[in-house]
C-alpha cells in the first residue's frame, strides 16, 4: 500500500498489525502483487455456473479471502472445499489473498478443474507445486511474476496437461520434480527453468512430443535424470549442458533419449561438451559406473567423440547403448 508516492509495509494501527485494508469493496492491501489470481470460464468441465476452490490445507490456522470476480467476497477460516454459485455462467476472474493456511492450490482436487482458463498472478504466498494442475486440459499461465515455491516439490505439476504449451522461462523447479512435464504433448514453449535447487528430474520430459527447442538449465544439484527425455519423439537439442557432477555412481538412465530424434552431430558434441574431454582426459566431475541410452545416435570412429565415449566405458564403466560409430 502507498501513502502518496512511498510504499508501506507492515501496516499497524497502533500496535495491531493489519492484514487488510479496503476503499469500499475493493480491497487495497495487500495489493495485486501479493494475491493468487486466476481466471476460470463456467461452460467447460460440466457447464454448471459454479466453481469448487479445494486447496490443500496446512495444519493450524486457515484464513483466505476469495473475491469470486462477481462482487461476492467470503471469509475462510476452516479446511473444507469451497463452492461458488454464479447467477449468470461466463468468465470470471478470482482473487485470493491469503493470511494463513493454504500449502497447495490444489485444482487437480476440484471437481471443477478443467473450468480454469488461466493464471494471472502467482502473488507471494508460498506453496508446494506438487501434482497442482495435473490432468488439467483447458488452462495456460498467463502471470509476469513467478510462483513462491516452499515445501521443496515439483513433482507432476504439469502432468497430463495436455493442451499446455506457456512459456517456463525461468519457472522454479524445486526439491523433487520428476514427471513436471509428463505426458504434456503439445509443449513446445520455453522450457529454460531454474532448476537451480532441483535434486530429482526423472521423467521429467517425458513424452512431450511436439517439444524440439533448445535447452539450458542450472542442473548442478540434480542427482538422477533417468527417462528424461524418453520417448520426446521430436527433441533434437543439444545436451551438452547438464551438469553430471551431482549424479551418483552406478546410476541408470536406460531410457536418457529412447525414442528421440537425437541426431549424430549432437551426440558427437555433447559426448566431449558433457565431460569437459580435452583430448586425454575430461576436466569435468563424472560419476563412473552410469548406464545410459542415447537412443540410436552415433559417435564419430577416429574423432573425439569416440575418445570420450572410450574413456567413459573403458576408465569409468560406463555402460552406453547409442546407434554405434560412423
Amino acid at each position: 500500500m502507498k501513502i502518496g508516492n512511498t510504499d508501506i509495509t507492515n501496516v499497524k494501527i497502533g500496535t495491531t498489525a493489519v492484514s487488510k485494508v479496503f476503499i469500499g469493496a475493493d480491497q487495497v492491501y495487500p495489493n495485486t502483487d501479493s494475491e493468487f489470481i486466476f481466471t476460470i470460464d463456467t461452460s467447460l468441465g460440466d457447464g454448471l455456473s459454479e466453481f469448487e476452490f479445494n486447496p490443500i490445507h496446512l495444519a493450524g490456522s486457515i484464513d483466505y479471502v476469495i473475491d469470486w470476480g462477481d462482487s461476492y467476497t467470503q471469509n475462510i477460516t476452516s479446511n473444507t472445499s469451497t463452492t461458488h454459485n454464479y447467477n449468470i455462467g461466463g468468465i470470471y476472474t478470482i482473487t485470493i489473498s491469503v493470511n494463513s493456511g493454504i500449502k497447495n492450490w490444489a485444482f487437480y482436487n476440484s471437481v471443477d478443474k478443467q473450468k480454469l482458463i488461466s493464471i494471472n498472478n502467482w502473488g507471494t504466498h508460498p506453496v508446494s507445486l506438487k501434482l497442482t494442475f495435473s490432468g488439467l486440459l483447458n488452462f495456460q499461465l498467463s502471470a509476469l511474476d513467478l510462483p513462491n515455491v516452499l515445501y521443496g516439490n515439483n513433482s507432476s505439476t504439469f502432468r497430463d496437461c495436455t493442451n499446455f504449451n506457456s512459456s517456463l522461462e525461468n519457472f522454479p523447479f524445486v526439491g523433487r520434480c520428476d514427471l513436471v512435464l509428463y505426458n504434456c504433448v503439445n509443449f513446445n514453449s520455453n522450457l529454460n527453468v531454474d532448476a537451480s535447487s532441483c535434486y530429482s528430474m526423472i521423467l521429467a520430459f517425458f513424452n512431450i512430443d511436439s517439444f524440439n527447442n533448445p535447452i539450458n538449465f542450472d542442473s548442478s544439484l540434480v542427482q538422477d535424470m533417468a527417462s528424461l527425455f524418453y520417448a520426446c519423439n521430436n527433441f533434437n537439442q543439444s545436451i551438452g549442458f547438464l551438469d553430471l557432477s551431482s549424479i551418483p555412481n552406478g546410476n541408470n538412465f536406460q531410457q536418457f533419449l529412447v525414442f528421440t530424434p537425437y541426431d549424430n552431430f549432437n551426440y558427437q558434441n555433447d559426448l566431449v561438451e558433457l565431460i569437459g574431454w580435452n583430448g586425454l582426459i575430461p576436466t569435468k566431475t563424472i560419476p563412473t559406473n552410469v548406464i545410459i541410452r542415447f537412443g540410436t545416435a552415433k559417435y564419430e570412429i577416429g574423432g573425439q567423440s569416440e575418445d570420450a565415449r572410450n574413456y567413459l566405458i573403458n576408465t569409468l564403466g560406463w555402460t552406453i547403448t547409442d546407434g554405434g560409430g560412423i
